[in-house]
């Protein structure tokens, strides 16, 4: 291949099939350039797009001007689920390399595939607190993200037991993003515990057929580690009782924030009394903020509570 100067070239996207690392890194260092942004999707069974090493080589001696990494490198999930050895260390993608650039990982899991991304840091929805925005090089460590696209009920102990596992040897997952609607309380707990180092969950809503006595049980029998549950902020999208929110609190003991995005015909005020009476009876001294959406709020409507809030602040 001949080399070609490209002085000019700052931004490259790129869409490869079938392609070997080592042609890839041929092509890089062959097109002198002064690139900012390279955004590059595989879809090969060449593990070495995820050798963090031989990036970091790549980037250091022929791309010192690259600002913004993406990368997509997907991963075939065929019916005898045999993947590419990967043969290198947890979380390669977190070393002070990566951190200094501020470019994180994360995995989706879709039907057929299992697709590992990296890219420029954005701050979550964890992250935006009226005390505190996180922004620390320990934070961005612990952003690891795996969002699960689909949860098929025939394919449930693949996800768990081979699909999930098999992320588990390429990264630390810290944060768990579910996109199906009405996830099972036995599904979440089971993914839940699959992935020991969790300290945020986002659901877009959830399946709750049983009472809160049952749901306790459950959370007893399947959730052995309860009393070193790491997970301190629940995100849920959706809500259709006050009986989601009780689980998620029995789920996570430890949770410090609570986000819900619609918390439908149910009561705002009603709503934050029955939280605040739960809090008050668990004796829970991590929770520290509540955030939900309200249609319409007036000034009123926040004054009241307020004045609810303090109230319960100090009889409490």
């Amino acid at each position: 291949m001949l080399s070609i100067t490209l002085s000019n070239l700052t931004y490259l996207s790129i869409h490869l099939f079938d392609a070997k690392f080592d042609e890839f890194e041929m092509f890089i260092r062959k097109i002198y350039s002064k690139l900012k942004v390279l955004g590059v999707i595989n879809e090969s069974d060449d593990i070495d797009f995820l050798d963090s090493h031989r990036w970091k080589q790549l980037i250091l001696q022929y791309l010192p001007s690259l600002e913004k990494l993406y990368l997509q490198y997907f991963e075939d999930i065929n019916d005898d689920y045999k993947y590419p050895i990967y043969s290198g260390k947890l979380n390669q993608f977190s070393s002070s390399f990566w951190v200094k650039r501020q470019w994180i990982f994360d995995v989706e899991i879709g039907d057929k595939e299992i697709i590992y991304c990296i890219c420029p840091y954005r701050k979550r929805w964890y992250e935006y607190t009226h005390d505190k925005i996180i922004n620390s090089s320990t934070d961005i460590f612990k952003s690891n993200r795996l969002i699960l696209q689909y949860i098929f009920p025939d394919q449930f102990d693949e996800l768990i037991n081979i699909k999930i596992k098999r992320v588990l040897t390429v990264v630390q997952i810290y944060h768990l993003e579910t996109l199906e609607e009405d996830i099972s309380i036995d599904n979440l707990i089971q993914i839940i515990n699959s992935l020991p180092d969790l300290i945020s969950i986002k659901i877009h809503s959830l399946s709750l057929a049983q009472s809160i006595d049952l749901l306790e049980t459950k959370v007893d029998i399947h959730y052995s580690t309860i009393n070193t549950n790491k997970i301190t902020k629940v995100y849920l999208d959706n809500i259709t009782g006050i009986e989601e929110i009780y689980f998620l609190m029995i789920l996570c003991p430890n949770i410090e924030y609570l986000k819900i995005d619609w918390i439908g015909n149910i009561n705002d005020q009603l709503f934050v009394e029955n939280i605040l009476k739960k809090i008050n009876q668990e004796c829970n001294d991590h929770f520290r903020l509540l955030c939900f959406h309200i249609s319409a709020a007036d000034d009123e409507t926040i004054k009241n509570l307020e004045k609810n809030y303090s109230f319960k602040k100090t009889s409490s």
